[in-house]
Protein backbone atom coordinates (compact mmCIF):
# COMPACT_ATOMS: atom_id res chain seq x y z
CA UNK A 1 0.00 0.00 0.00
CA UNK A 2 2.98 2.25 1.12
CA UNK A 3 4.28 1.79 -2.75
CA UNK A 4 1.52 3.07 -4.29
CA UNK A 5 1.44 6.27 -2.22
CA UNK A 6 5.05 6.69 -3.36
CA UNK A 7 4.01 6.46 -7.40
CA UNK A 8 0.73 8.91 -6.59
CA UNK A 9 3.57 10.96 -4.92
CA UNK A 10 5.59 10.86 -8.35
CA UNK A 11 2.66 11.76 -10.68
CA UNK A 12 1.65 15.04 -8.46
CA UNK A 13 5.67 15.95 -8.40
CA UNK A 14 5.68 15.42 -12.10
CA UNK A 15 2.12 17.65 -12.90
CA UNK A 16 3.73 20.25 -10.66
CA UNK A 17 6.91 20.08 -13.09
CA UNK A 18 4.61 20.04 -16.22
CA UNK A 19 3.03 23.00 -14.67
CA UNK A 20 6.19 25.53 -13.76
CA UNK A 21 7.76 24.72 -16.69
CA UNK A 22 5.07 26.29 -18.72
CA UNK A 23 4.21 28.72 -16.74
CA UNK A 24 7.75 29.94 -16.43
CA UNK A 25 7.75 29.55 -20.37
CA UNK A 26 4.94 31.68 -20.67
CA UNK A 27 5.88 34.33 -18.48
CA UNK A 28 8.83 34.66 -20.64
CA UNK A 29 7.10 34.79 -23.54
CA UNK A 30 4.49 37.60 -21.85
CA UNK A 31 6.87 40.08 -20.00
CA UNK A 32 9.13 39.77 -23.14
CA UNK A 33 5.86 41.38 -25.67
CA UNK A 34 3.37 38.33 -25.58
CA UNK A 35 2.07 37.83 -29.30
CA UNK A 36 4.16 40.19 -30.04
CA UNK A 37 7.57 39.48 -28.49
CA UNK A 38 10.96 38.47 -30.62
CA UNK A 39 10.85 35.16 -28.38
CA UNK A 40 7.14 33.96 -29.35
CA UNK A 41 8.95 31.15 -31.35
CA UNK A 42 9.95 29.73 -27.99
CA UNK A 43 6.52 28.70 -27.65
CA UNK A 44 7.30 25.19 -29.58
CA UNK A 45 9.80 24.47 -26.93
CA UNK A 46 6.03 23.77 -24.88
CA UNK A 47 6.03 20.59 -26.28
CA UNK A 48 9.43 19.39 -25.17
CA UNK A 49 8.15 20.16 -21.25
CA UNK A 50 6.95 16.68 -20.49
CA UNK A 51 10.16 15.30 -21.95
CA UNK A 52 12.29 17.77 -19.96
CA UNK A 53 10.04 16.73 -16.78
CA UNK A 54 10.75 12.88 -17.61
CA UNK A 55 14.76 13.79 -17.07
CA UNK A 56 14.32 15.88 -14.16
CA UNK A 57 12.12 13.34 -12.37
CA UNK A 58 14.60 10.01 -13.54
CA UNK A 59 17.90 12.32 -12.43
CA UNK A 60 16.91 14.31 -9.36
CA UNK A 61 14.53 11.84 -7.90
CA UNK A 62 15.69 9.03 -9.10
CA UNK A 63 12.13 7.34 -10.25
CA UNK A 64 12.58 3.98 -12.39
CA UNK A 65 11.10 4.58 -15.75
CA UNK A 66 9.67 1.11 -17.84
CA UNK A 67 11.45 -0.02 -20.69
CA UNK A 68 8.72 0.20 -23.61
CA UNK A 69 8.94 -3.41 -25.49
CA UNK A 70 8.08 -2.18 -28.99
CA UNK A 71 7.59 -6.42 -29.75
CA UNK A 72 4.42 -5.65 -28.14
CA UNK A 73 3.32 -2.45 -29.98
CA UNK A 74 -0.04 -3.02 -31.87
CA UNK A 75 0.87 -1.78 -35.35
CA UNK A 76 -2.89 -2.45 -36.27
CA UNK A 77 -4.29 0.50 -33.76
CA UNK A 78 -1.72 3.25 -35.54
CA UNK A 79 -4.14 4.11 -38.45
CA UNK A 80 -7.17 4.21 -35.49
CA UNK A 81 -5.28 6.38 -33.73
CA UNK A 82 -4.66 8.66 -36.12
CA UNK A 83 -8.19 9.50 -37.36
CA UNK A 84 -9.97 8.86 -34.01
CA UNK A 85 -9.77 12.73 -32.49
CA UNK A 86 -10.06 14.35 -36.20
CA UNK A 87 -12.91 12.84 -36.66
CA UNK A 88 -14.63 12.77 -33.45
CA UNK A 89 -14.04 16.48 -33.20
CA UNK A 90 -15.21 16.91 -36.80
CA UNK A 91 -18.23 15.03 -36.22
CA UNK A 92 -19.27 16.92 -32.77
CA UNK A 93 -18.13 20.42 -33.88
CA UNK A 94 -19.32 20.46 -38.02
CA UNK A 95 -23.04 20.15 -36.95
CA UNK A 96 -22.38 22.65 -33.96
CA UNK A 97 -20.89 25.27 -36.17
CA UNK A 98 -23.61 25.05 -38.75
CA UNK A 99 -26.46 25.41 -36.16
CA UNK A 100 -24.24 28.52 -34.40
CA UNK A 101 -24.04 29.71 -37.90
CA UNK A 102 -27.80 29.99 -39.22
CA UNK A 103 -27.18 26.65 -41.31
CA UNK A 104 -24.22 27.53 -42.98
CA UNK A 105 -20.85 26.82 -42.79
CA UNK A 106 -18.34 29.78 -42.78
CA UNK A 107 -15.95 29.33 -45.70
CA UNK A 108 -12.59 31.37 -46.54
CA UNK A 109 -12.67 34.02 -48.58
CA UNK A 110 -10.11 31.96 -51.15
CA UNK A 111 -12.39 28.61 -51.30
CA UNK A 112 -15.28 28.80 -54.00
CA UNK A 113 -16.44 26.59 -56.33
CA UNK A 114 -15.86 26.64 -60.21
CA UNK A 115 -17.49 25.79 -62.41
CA UNK A 116 -18.25 22.51 -61.85
CA UNK A 117 -18.64 22.69 -58.30
CA UNK A 118 -15.60 21.38 -57.13
CA UNK A 119 -13.32 23.12 -54.58
CA UNK A 120 -10.26 20.58 -55.35
CA UNK A 121 -8.31 23.35 -57.56
CA UNK A 122 -10.05 26.18 -56.95
CA UNK A 123 -7.21 27.66 -55.00
CA UNK A 124 -4.85 27.01 -57.68
CA UNK A 125 -7.35 27.70 -60.41
CA UNK A 126 -7.97 31.63 -58.79
CA UNK A 127 -7.95 34.21 -61.42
Amino acid sequence: MKDRNFKKDYIAVFVAINYALSILLSLFIGITGGHKSKFIGLGYISMFIPAVAVLIMTKEFKVPVNKFDWNRFPVKWIIPALFLMPVVIHAACLPLLTVLNNGSLPWQAWLYADNQSSYLFSLFLKK
